[in-house]
């Protein structure tokens, strides 16, 4: 009897968060900035969406790394700690921009490359199995 009214609350609360209305990444970007012109920064990423769930108290967030790019919109650059992974990934592990190769020429002129850069947000990685775990948010 208690499980199915456990079950019952659990469905309700989903219900409930279904309805919440998802903030736009134009309210985000305003929030962003007006933090921005004060000069407030972020010492992680959890941070920053608290300061976000506080100002937007009804309003679902967006993803992380939507979050990443407004602030990177905004004029924040993003510091981060990174972590050695075993799969490579394809795109910026930080924004989702596709990541571009920089060649360079080895002593017998051959071409190599020697790292791949971000264009939106200058990650930069000298290959592709060091993926940034923590971010911080400097001015």
């Amino acid at each position: 009897m208690e499980k199915n009214l456990l079950f019952f609350i659990r469905i309700e609360k989903l219900k409930a968060a279904r309805k919440k209305e998802r903030a736009s990444e134009k309210e985000i970007y305003n929030l962003l900035k007006n933090a921005y012109e004060k000069r407030i920064i972020f010492r992680s990423q959890s941070e920053l969406i608290n300061y976000l769930k506080d100002n937007l108290k009804d309003k679902l967030l967006p993803s992380k790394e939507i979050i990443r790019k407004v602030a990177i919109k905004v004029g924040y650059k993003i510091k981060y700690s990174t972590k050695r992974i075993d799969k490579e990934y394809r795109e910026c592990p930080v924004c989702g921009s596709p990541l571009t190769k920089i060649i360079t020429h080895n002593i017998k002129g051959e071409p190599v490359i020697s790292e791949y850069e971000c264009k939106f947000c200058k990650f930069k990685t000298k290959d592709k199995k060091d993926l940034p775990i923590k971010f911080k948010f400097i001015l």
